[in-house]
């Protein structure tokens, strides 16, 4: 197995243990192309561009690899109420902090990788089902780790 699964298994594990209720996307890039059910309150870990970082150490390489992470909310409030929108967004934005204050703790995810960190977000988007509306917001995490090249 190479490091960048043990990457994947290890924001996997950070992500989960902050946030509770969430439920596993099976198709994290393509958010809402996934079953009604799990955009409730849904979460996702989708491989992003890599880049060589040029650093090498007794046959290692380090690369710097984007995660994007969706989370998924639906929402459950009348178009006019503001009020509720407004808690919903706030919502997603407070689960999407948990995330960020984690990796800011854990840099280096457990030993997983040289470096973790939040680069950008997306933002609250709002997306539109066949039955409901969610939504979405989409932190871009990048990690440094080794590679074994022997």
């Amino acid at each position: 197995m190479t490091q960048v699964s043990t990457v994947y298994d290890a924001l996997e594990t950070l992500i989960e243990g902050e946030l509770s209720g969430y439920g596993k996307l099976p198709n994290p890039y393509d958010p809402e192309n996934n079953s009604g059910l799990l955009l409730d309150k849904g979460y996702g870990i989708a491989f992003g561009p890599g880049v060589n970082t040029e650093r090498y150490v007794n046959c290692k390489i380090t690369i710097e690899r984007v995660f994007s992470i969706p989370l998924v909310n639906v929402v459950v409030a009348t178009e006019n109420d503001t009020d509720r929108h407004a808690t919903l967004e706030k919502t997603i934005q407070e689960d999407a902090f948990k995330i960020i204050k984690a990796l800011e703790n854990d840099s280096r995810l457990g030993g997983a990788a040289v470096k973790a960190r939040y680069s950008d977000d997306s933002g609250v988007l709002f997306l539109e089902g066949d039955r409901e509306k969610y939504l979405l917001q989409q932190l871009e995490v990048a990690v440094e780790y080794f590679e074994d090249l022997s």
